[in-house]
């Protein structure tokens, strides 16, 4: 017995107590890793559908700016929200439903418009979505056909000012709890 006394008749291997708190420890760590990889996962999940509502928010101002593109300022016709009766549109009056018509060329120095000042002018408008609590759909009227821009639309408006149009469109988001707003603005170069 020239060894360690104090190891004398103990056999290799850990104590009980050695187990239990590597154990506690060891659990401790699968708590977290399984925490972060929960919030994580979260996180992703909240930011690809973030992106995706910008994205959808991107495609329908893109559709707006389009149809606006050469629409005439002297065709610009406007209704306040909740009234449906179309005006002029004024300056620096914020709407949510307007009409127009769009140039397509020239002839002995008049515009030519589309659709023609005997049909119905193209519309681009916000209809609230009845019980759904999330909005409403925002729909382009070409004058023949009606067809929906955007879902999930709480605002929109839109506004004149000299020969600009500014658009805000205001989004659902998907936290449900508040909305975007993204906003375009549109030159009227054409009277």
């Amino acid at each position: 017995m020239t060894g360690e006394p104090w190891r004398a008749g103990r056999r290799g291997g850990f104590t009980l107590i050695e187990v239990l708190i590597s154990t506690v420890l060891l659990s401790f760590l699968i708590l977290l890793a399984g925490t972060v990889t929960r919030g994580s996962m979260s996180s992703t999940a909240r930011s690809v559908a973030l992106d995706t509502a910008n994205g959808r928010t991107q495609r329908a101002l893109d559709r707006a700016r389009a149809h606006l593109a050469s629409a005439s300022l002297a065709t610009l016709e406007a209704a306040l929200p909740g009234d449906p009766a179309l005006l002029p549109m004024a300056d620096d009056v914020a709407c949510d439903n307007i009409a127009f018509r769009q140039v397509v060329g020239f002839a002995a120095g008049a515009p030519l418009l589309d659709p023609d000042p005997a049909e119905l002018p193209m519309r681009l408008w916000l209809q609230a979505d009845s019980g759904s609590g999330s909005g409403g759909t925002l729909w382009f009227d070409d004058g023949t056909q009606a067809a929906p821009i955007a879902g999930e639309v709480v605002s929109l408006d839109i506004t004149k000012s000299g020969r600009r149009l500014a658009i805000v469109i205001g989004f659902a988001r998907p936290d449900a709890k508040q909305f975007a707003t993204t906003g375009l603005s549109v030159a009227l170069v054409v009277p």
